[in-house]
């Protein structure tokens, strides 16, 4: 005989029926579709074979263990409630997996290789039982949750298009009142907002997604919304880092979630990089590598990340045979995953492409950035992943001086960066860059529009620090250059000390030449 919990969840009832949305014809679906999207299907099927099996077995053991008495029906009626919470997460990638969009069958592959191993469910701490709902209440839980989980990983919808929709959704979510549905909808806000550039509203919507998380009993949940407050808040106090990997690295270990291991180890080598301590984020990132190879059902998206993130780190370090081959390895899994179809593949080809501009090889940079920002633009052309590299061709031209280039290239990125939205903190550099080529040409001016405009940007939202600093050093610049001497001597005494980073030599080099009389308080 084998258990499942009814949603009513008054007890266990024993049928023999698959798991809800499994069969042998979804099976062959799920197969065909994989096949046509590009990927392997065989570790994925071999996944959702052992998910099944498994599901099954416990389904069974709950039924029989049930029988007993009392305590051991109180027992196994929390953990069915696990395993059948896990399976409907898992249904839902299923139902994924089979739709018409490649796009969105890679990124269901994704979500299959998320959701918790249902083993956790046998053993260990359980999640709260979730509060009873109707056979009404149920279905309309679980159509919202699909419809959030549809937007998250529908590429055609923009991050702007995707806030939108989710904040629609807030009457239906409040009409529900079902922590876990809310739980889950402020954790689908935070990543909108985040792909939106408003860190700092993100950061909150994944604090209220782990409060509630917790509250609601989500383990899985409320782990991976702390885990996105560290990569939101990796700049922040060390105090409140160490308390929200604290808490993190406590969650997942009751997971027991390999997927989510890796995701804290990303997050925690970010927060390395921030503090500008390569080896230990390499360390992390080669440990997050290690898992992906062994935990992927097919080539990842967050994989590429890590090894792109790999790469500049073993580059900026002086580690060039290890960067290439890291920066090789994040092309090829993305062209795996992507095909020359997908903006990620272009952006795994920018990726190495600004390494190339790193170590000053303009011959190999200059082609591949503009192969690279062509090819994201035919893709993604809202993304802004364009205005990144048009920005860093702007550097190269204005390397070489050829300034008129220079300047189509940052307006370029300027105009790609405002498609995010008119205030967005990602037309800080592009402005600032345009700044540097119009005072290259002596446009006091416009360089001033510019570099005004990128230090109130700065100010204004929640951008990493080097910014905020180059940003104001060549707006000091632009008013020495304008004659607007006390301005320009009053913000040269603010920014000169933060030029002692080593990150911002060439800045260092312009502003010094400016204010020879700050030299002292600007070198390291």
């Amino acid at each position: 005989a084998i258990t499942q919990l009814r949603a009513a969840r008054t007890g266990p009832v024993c049928d023999a029926s698959w798991p809800k949305g499994w069969s042998p014809e979804r099976r062959l679906a799920v197969e065909r579709s994989l096949r046509t999207a590009g990927l392997d299907p065989a570790r994925a099927l071999a996944s959702l074979d052992r998910r099944v099996a498994r599901t099954l077995e416990l389904r069974e053991r709950g039924c029989v263990e049930s029988a007993r008495g009392a305590s051991e029906r109180a027992e196994w009626t929390r953990r069915l409630v696990c395993v059948d919470e896990t399976w409907a997460k898992t249904g839902r990638s299923v139902a994924a997996l089979v739709r018409p969009d490649p796009a969105q069958v890679r990124e269901a592959a994704d979500e299959l290789a998320e959701v918790p191993p249902v083993e956790r469910c046998e053993r260990g701490s359980l999640s709260a039982v979730p509060e009873a709902l109707a056979p009404a209440q149920q279905a309309r839980y679980e159509a919202l949750a699909e419809t959030i989980q549809r937007l998250e990983t529908d590429s055609s919808v923009k991050p702007p298009e995707r806030l939108a929709k989710l904040r629609a959704m807030q009457p239906d979510i409040d009409a529900l009142h079902y922590a876990p549905l809310d739980a889950r909808w402020r954790w689908g806000l935070g990543h909108a907002l985040s792909d939106a550039h408003d860190l700092a509203a993100a950061a909150k919507e994944f604090a209220v997604s782990a409060e509630t998380g917790l509250a609601a009993g989500d383990d899985n949940l409320y782990v991976r919304a702390l885990i996105a407050q560290l990569h939101q808040t990796r700049a922040g106090s060390a105090d409140q880092i160490a308390l929200l990997e604290s808490q993190a690295e406590a969650g997942a270990r009751r997971l027991a979630n390999p997927q989510v291991d890796a995701q804290l180890l990303i997050a925690r080598a970010n927060v390395y990089m921030e503090r500008g301590d390569n080896a230990k984020a390499r360390t992390l990132f080669e440990r997050a590598d290690a898992v992906y190879q062994q935990i992927a059902l097919a080539p990842m998206a967050m994989h590429v990340m890590v090894l792109q993130n790999l790469g500049a780190i073993c580059l900026e370090t002086g580690d060039m045979a290890a960067g290439d081959r890291y920066l090789d390895r994040a092309v090829e899994l993305a062209r795996l995953r992507y095909t020359d179809a997908g903006a990620p593949y272009w952006e795994a080809r920018g990726a190495r492409a600004t390494s190339y501009l790193f170590r000053k090889d303009l011959a190999k940079a200059e082609p591949e950035l503009r192969a690279a920002a062509d090819g994201i633009e035919r893709t993604s052309p809202t993304s802004g992943q364009a205005g990144m590299l048009r920005a860093y061709l702007c550097i190269l031209l204005l390397g070489k001086n050829q300034v008129a280039d220079a300047r189509a290239q940052c307006a370029a990125s300027v105009q790609a960066m405002q498609a995010l939205g008119a205030d967005t903190p990602a037309q800080v550099w592009p402005l600032t860059l345009s700044g540097q080529v119009e005072l290259r040409d002596d446009h006091v001016d416009l360089a001033l529009a510019f570099l005004e405009r990128a230090v109130r940007l700065a100010e204004q939202n929640h951008v990493r620090p080097i910014e905020l600093t180059v940003a104001q050093a060549y707006y000091a610049i632009a008013l020495r250059a304008g004659k607007r001497t006390a301005d320009a001597n009053a913000l040269a005494r603010i920014v000169a000390p933060k030029l002692r980073d080593p990150a911002v030599a060439e800045s260092r080099g312009d502003f010094v030449r400016y204010f020879p009389e700050l030299r002292a308080q600007a070198s390291p």
